[in-house]
């Protein structure tokens, strides 16, 4: 490894990831600096470097060139830190996520597309008692329109219309995930299970704003969406409940991986049992069977 022409010593100690596919490992030079190192045939350089002098990535020390056997080799600070699906977010953090966009913007300013933001390429790091956000793994990013996606992409994955094998990339891509990002912040903001109806209210203002700016980047009718937030304060608030008519109105949010808590079930349940809003049963969404805490959205009938 080199910086400025000058060679660094340093020596690999683990790998990164159980899956020995990827050729990511932890090393440390010999002056005690903690690094990452990665091997691959694709990389977008110029995007790490942007989101990097923002703070939006990590620190990159070393990039190989790409005729030495037809890999990358990269050099990069290491951070102990979570991603945005592991890391356990409070109410009054959740305006970190705005950052996310802030480091899009960042790429799509230079008319380049992340194109793989999920979870788990999202990082949670707390400096100074406050959490950043950083983006990892640029393998996929590229130019708007004129780079492709690999030939083979993940079918599991809930990727954007017109994202798939060979396909050109395209900054609406990017906007899909982050809409993703923004439910998957509304449904944890709302689900909040504080004792005070004041809790709820601040995490509904979080799910207000993502509201609002869905409705706007989509074009929809603001005023519809007003209106389901309106309904939404009433039954969070426990101000009042809901007639069958306005349940219909009600937006369901998306689920958040590994935790299946519907706000439209949770609704549902409180009117018909009257229970308190902590003490809702979960039902299936199809069939409205009850279900366990645990369970997933559908019963095994559905």
């Amino acid at each position: 490894m080199s910086d400025d022409d000058v060679a660094v010593q340093f020596t690999y100690e683990d790998w990164l990831t159980e899956d020995k596919s990827k050729l990511l490992f932890k090393g440390k030079t010999y002056n005690g600096c903690e690094i990452v190192i990665k091997f691959t045939q694709r990389y977008n350089v110029k995007a790490h470097h942007l989101c990097a002098k923002k703070n939006f990535a990590q620190k990159l020390f070393y990039v190989s060139n790409i005729n030495l056997g037809g890999w990358y080799m990269i050099v990069m600070k290491y951070i102990n830190v979570e991603t945005l699906q592991t890391a356990n977010i409070t109410k009054e953090e959740y305006d970190v996520l705005k950052n996310i966009q802030e480091a899009i913007d960042t790429l799509h300013t230079n008319d380049i597309i992340f194109g793989d933001l999920h979870s788990l390429n999202i990082m949670i790091e707390k400096v100074h008692g406050k959490l950043q956000v950083m983006l990892i793994d640029f393998g996929w990013a590229g130019i708007h329109q004129k780079d492709c996606y690999t030939p083979i992409i993940n079918p599991e994955i809930k990727w954007a219309s017109g994202a798939e094998g060979n396909a050109l990339i395209h900054k609406d891509h990017d906007l899909h995930w982050l809409e993703l990002s923004g439910n998957f912040s509304c449904q944890e903001a709302l689900e909040l299970e504080e004792e005070t109806s004041d809790c709820h209210l601040e995490a509904l203002e979080v799910a207000k704003q993502w509201r609002i700016r869905q409705s706007k980047e989509k074009d929809d009718n603001l005023e519809k969406a007003l209106k389901q937030i309106e309904l939404l304060e009433n039954v969070v608030s426990q101000q009042n409940y809901l007639a069958d008519k306005q349940l219909q109105e009600l937006p369901t949010l998306p689920k958040k991986e590994n935790k299946y808590k519907l706000l439209t079930n949770k609704v549902k349940n409180r009117i018909k049992s009257n229970n308190d809003y902590n003490d809702i049963a979960y039902i299936c969404v199809e069939c409205k069977k009850a279900l366990d805490d645990n369970a997933l959205p559908y019963c095994s009938d559905c």
